[in-house]
């Protein structure tokens, strides 16, 4: 497997150091709704791993993909919706298993929120497209989350069932 390293600059050091990933060890979402991931360090122990934004991560992707192939495998990867995800929404064709809340701001400008399959949520269509890189996407979440129409309707937004 080809190493990926992740650039790292201290303050009490100017020198910029790079340090590579072992492994990806878990996954949560953080304050922003982006996720983080629980990264081993390659010649560090455990008391080091420490939690990385996904963004940090740039040159571990590969890493990070296959954490989430091992977790869909193990059946650990559950489809669920950020608490946030309205009942209505919208989908969009770029972003499968995505569900998409646009309000209107005071000023009367749109706003788009991007709602992920794993819990995520992000206001960049962009940045919602680059999360979608990170995991496989299974047939089954595809279809639970991209009715025939535009608009949809769930009974609840952590449900997997939809109604038209």
């Amino acid at each position: 497997a080809a190493a990926a390293t992740v650039a790292a600059s201290f303050r009490s050091d100017e020198k910029e150091r790079e340090y590579e990933v072992d492994c990806v060890r878990e996954r949560c979402i953080g304050n922003g709704g982006e996720p983080q991931y629980l990264v081993k360090w390659k010649g560090f122990g455990e008391t080091e791993d420490s939690w990385e934004p996904w963004s940090g991560l740039y040159n571990c992707q590969s890493f990070i993909r296959k954490f989430h192939e091992a977790e869909l495998a193990a059946g650990c990867l559950d489809l669920y919706w950020a608490v946030a995800c309205p009942a209505t929404y919208e989908t969009d064709v770029d972003l499968p298993a995505w569900r998409v809340a646009t309000r209107r701001t005071a000023s009367g400008r749109e706003q788009k929120t991007f709602f992920g399959p794993l819990g995520e949520h992000v206001r960049s269509r962009s940045r919602a497209q680059q999360l979608t890189r990170l995991y496989p996407l299974p047939s089954s979440w595809h279809a639970a989350a991209q009715p025939a129409s535009g608009l949809v309707k769930a009974q609840n937004p952590a449900a997997t069932e939809l109604i038209v």
